[in-house]
């Protein structure tokens, strides 16, 4: 049955995005200022326009880019007035949901964490980049330090901040490849300390003290190999970068090989650097496991180390709520407790020809229909979606234009396997105050890399003064951290070699909306455009999607940014 929803209708329907008591502040305070369909913010359509419904699934970059570029496109120039809806599954909006504001310093100073750690490096981030200064977002240098230290195995409990020694028997080694050489110096002093006994006692010639001797020396050995093997590694990428070799369309073997296969025939790459650096690096970037990591195509990973190698991490000042702010202030409905459990094709007949609208059925089993829908989910979301609106299709009248319904079977068809061959991680996050997981030295990194010999890494960054960010992989035990203030659950999508193939079918090489996108169901996120799954990869499909919308709506439309590689911040570093 069909229902209308209202967007702040007076009972707090879970459908508004201010339902009584179940939303944060944020979404509570912002709310009114962009449900513009109450008759004090927004007029009536003009009865000569062409309404066309649009319904976008989620409430993350992606969505949020997609919903701002079409409902500030001013597609009523040329007789269109696109109505903008967005669901989210959440009490909160997506992007911001998950965020804390925390009081730091001795004077007890606000301060917006994001969950999690929205670092962008104008490099690999130009159409992000273009995105924020084009809304006029404020965002500071964040001058990133990283360390790695090695444990003989992660423990299921870290034990209270007051048992800070305990730890020694699992902690091994620390390092910085990129520390300055006082901290180096403090770092062989820890090494011979460690290493000869009684930092007290003289120098003694025994065979123990010559074992120590013995491994210092070996210690110093692998900290120069490592040196040595991350220049070589910088120039591996440059090479490839200046040669064309990522580019889209490249026919160099790098495109074709796995880490696994890139490590085996870089012999020139020491092991010790492999084995300690450039795998926990690798998985920290893509949080995963050392077997998916090994499985991943190497050309992205290689490519973004080139591109972000000089440059300089940024993050949004107040964090990404501002950012949130701005995109959905002129959309017109934002729905939020509103989880979309299928998709059906419905035909409705305009007058003139039988066509295709998409119904959306919500959690409690009200449905509304819309012209198109934007589906900026996650692949596996976004399969359970696809197989529903596939089921209906079959079961539609032979009344249905059979072109347009052959289309949509095989596009929903063709969507279904490729979703098939997507991976994903389950991954947790978590802000606290606990400094017992990090290695003894006097001045930490703003970002500590911790692995095992199993390969499995956590890694932790300073988010401001006293307060640290721990990310790695979801288990069944999840550690006991001392202070948490914050434990968040994702889904993180992992790159492999078949999804590279499969992805195709969502975005081509030149970055344009692949064959399955359309001509009723759209899909946006990192995972569906080309390079990594990151923030690029969200502003890229976006913009694809809204391109490619807009022109079979017959709406002249551009991007209104432009890539941006300016380095330069707009605001100071709230801490340093």
């Amino acid at each position: 049955m069909e229902v209308p929803i209202s967007p702040m209708d007076d009972k707090g329907s879970p459908y508004s995005t201010a339902s009584s008591g179940s939303t944060t502040t944020f979404v509570e305070e912002w709310t009114p200022s962009h449900s513009k369909t109450s008759s004090a913010s927004k007029p009536a359509a003009r009865p000569k326009l062409k309404t066309v419904r649009i319904a976008i699934v989620g409430t993350g970059l992606s969505s949020l880019t997609t919903a701002y570029l079409l409902s500030t496109c001013e597609a009523e120039k040329y007789g269109v007035h696109l109505v903008v809806d967005l669901f989210e599954r959440g009490s909160s909006i997506g992007m911001d949901g998950q965020s804390l504001t925390v009081e730091v310093g001795e004077t007890k100073r606000p301060q917006r964490i994001d969950t999690p750690w929205r670092t962008f490096n104008p490099g690999y981030y130009p159409n992000l980049t273009g995105l924020y200064r084009y809304l006029g977002i404020n965002f500071y240098r964040n001058r990133l330090s990283f360390g790695w230290f090695h444990l003989d195995e992660l423990p299921q409990m870290f034990p209270p901040m007051e048992t800070h020694e305990s730890l020694s028997t699992v902690r091994t080694s620390y390092w910085s490849p990129f520390a300055t050489p006082r901290s180096i110096s403090r770092t062989l002093k820890h090494w011979v300390v460690q290493f000869s006994g009684d930092v007290n006692s003289g120098p003694s010639l025994t065979l123990a003290s010559l074992w120590n001797v013995y491994k210092w020396c070996g210690s110093i050995f692998r900290l120069l190999a490592i040196w040595f093997g991350y220049v070589l590694f910088l120039c591996v990428c440059s090479y490839h970068g200046r040669r064309g070799h990522y580019r889209p369309g490249a026919t160099h073997p790098i495109q074709k090989k796995t880490v696994r296969q890139y490590v085996e025939s870089a012999w020139y790459l020491p092991s010790s650097f492999v084995r300690l650096v450039l795998l926990p690096m690798l998985m920290t970037l893509c949080t995963c496991s050392s077997e998916q990591l090994l499985e991943h195509p190497i050309a992205p990973l290689l490519e973004y180390k080139w591109k972000t190698h000089r440059g300089t991490h940024m993050l949004v000042s107040d964090g990404v709520r501002q950012v949130v702010r701005r995109l959905i202030e002129k959309v017109d409905n934002v729905y939020c407790n509103a989880g979309i459990t299928a998709l059906e094709y419905v035909p409705v007949s305009d007058g003139v020809d039988n066509s295709l609208r998409v119904r959306l059925v919500l959690e409690d089993g009200r449905s509304i229909i819309y012209d198109h829908v934007i589906l900026g989910v996650s692949p596996k979301s976004a399969l359970n979606l696809m197989i529903a609106a596939e089921t209906t299709a079959e079961l539609l009248p032979h009344q249905v234009n059979s072109l347009k319904l052959a289309l949509q079977r095989s596009n929903a068809s063709r969507a279904i396997d490729a979703f098939s061959k997507a991976a994903h991680n389950r991954v947790v996050v978590m802000t606290h105050k606990d400094t017992t997981i990090f290695p003894e030295c006097k001045r930490l990194p703003r970002v500590v890399v911790g692995s095992t010999d199993s390969q499995r890494t956590m890694v932790t960054h300073i988010s401001a003064p006293g307060i640290y960010q721990t990310t790695m992989l979801l288990e069944e035990n999840l550690p006991t951290l001392d202070s948490i203030l914050s434990i968040s659950r994702y889904v993180r999508f992992v790159l492999t070699m078949p999804w590279m193939r499969a992805r195709s079918e969502f975005c081509t090489e030149t970055g344009c909306c692949g064959p399955v996108q359309g001509p009723n169901i759209w899909y946006v996120g990192c995972w569906c455009h080309n390079g990594l799954p990151l923030m690029e990869g969200c502003v890229n499909s976006a913009s694809a999607c809204f391109l490619q919308l807009t022109k079979v709506l017959s709406i002249p439309a551009f991007i209104p940014w432009e890539p941006s590689h300016d380095f330069m911040p707009s605001a100071e570093e709230p801490f340093h």
